[in-house]
């Protein structure tokens, strides 16, 4: 994915939203639909109990802060499966990961407690295409201001004042199309 912006700096907060790559598999802020029919795929949705978010440089959390700068391309990437490639997760076919299972480097069928809706590729069936796009409406949803990224960090993200928390930017969202081979 590429961003570009123009005229000032912007600072997001992507907790939870399309632009905080991996996490966006598990999410919904990514969207699947099956081509041609363009069928939504309904995706894994992973919610987790944490601590506050913090705005301190340097935190665990500084992750979810994200600048773009005028007229300067930023991308972002990930692959497309559970954990976002880490560890070497290998993706499950649509008839494991229905079972809510998933398969061991041997390729042989493990039970194991996961959601049984797609993560990234897990789930999706080969052989077919999906259009892959992101989830327009978080993305309008997503904490933003016209600033430093240095500026909107400090205790807690809800301590900033400056956060736009809803509209005023608007979006454009190009998919993509990607083919599962096995």
């Amino acid at each position: 994915m590429s961003i570009t912006i123009d005229p000032q700096p912007i600072a997001f907060f992507t907790f939870n939203r399309p632009l905080a790559f991996p996490s966006a598999l598990s999410n919904r802020s990514i969207t699947i639909h099956s081509l041609p029919s363009l069928q939504k795929i309904e995706t894994a949705e992973i919610r987790l109990q944490r601590g506050p978010l913090t705005r301190i440089k340097g935190d665990s959390d500084e992750r979810f802060y994200l600048a773009l700068h005028p007229n300067t391309p930023l991308e972002l990437s990930t692959l497309f499966g559970r954990g976002g490639g880490v560890n070497k997760i290998r993706p499950a076919p649509k008839s494991i990961a229905e079972k809510g299972w998933e398969v061991d480097e041997d390729g042989k069928e493990r039970r194991i407690r996961r959601s049984v809706q797609p993560t990234g590729v897990d789930g999706l069936e080969p052989g077919l295409e999906y259009k892959v796009g992101l989830n327009k409406e978080k993305l309008e949803r997503m904490w933003w201001a016209a600033v430093e990224k240095e500026t909107a960090e400090g205790r807690y993200v809800q301590d900033y004042e400056g956060w736009v928390k809803r509209g005023e930017i608007e979006c454009f969202v190009e998919e993509g199309v990607v083919r599962v081979e096995e």
